[in-house]
């Protein structure tokens, strides 16, 4: 019987540490659980001063035509980043406008000879020109390389019948 007292005794034992292990790592787990809400409650407090500092910052930079003392530099990067801002919206409406049909809007392709969308002619507008109505509104004024000839209903009319 003592051999099984013995096991008995050692199992207990292991039972213990095992259990005071796991309330260890329960208590631990615990701990880290309210040391994470305690430091996202920290970020949430900074974010809100972060915010309010973005506001009274916007709000001086609006309200002085140049920069109070000591703030130099910061007007200087504010006024260098919204000229790069409005540089890089131009550069990116440049690419948008040169990638449409002028007279449709349609998307064309570098080098298309003509508009899917409308049959527009591109290679005509690369001279810089588009097709519009003369000035009495009698026909088309078509621009081809450069050189401008009037259609009328009656020579489209007796074109098409040559």
């Amino acid at each position: 019987m003592a051999f099984w007292d013995k096991v008995k005794g050692v199992a207990n034992d292991a039972m213990n540490t095992l259990s005071d292990a796991a309330k260890d790592v329960t208590e631990s787990a615990k701990e880290m659980n309210e040391k994470s809400k305690i430091n996202r409650a920290i970020k949430v407090e900074e974010g809100k001063i972060n915010n309010l500092y973005m506001v009274m910052g916007e709000k001086i930079f609006n309200e002085n035509s140049s920069a109070p003392a000591g703030f130099e530099d910061q007007f200087a990067g504010i006024n260098t980043a919204k000229n790069e801002i409005e540089r890089l919206k131009q550069e990116l409406s440049n690419i948008e406008s040169a990638s449409k049909c002028p007279k449709c809007g349609a998307k064309i392709s570098q080098g298309q000879k003509f508009c899917q969308g409308c049959g527009n002619n591109l290679d005509t507008q690369s001279v810089g020109s588009a097709t519009s109505q003369d000035s009495n509104g009698s026909g088309q004024v078509i621009v081809t390389q450069g050189q401008e000839v009037t259609e009328t209903p009656a020579s489209s009319e007796s074109n098409e019948n040559n």
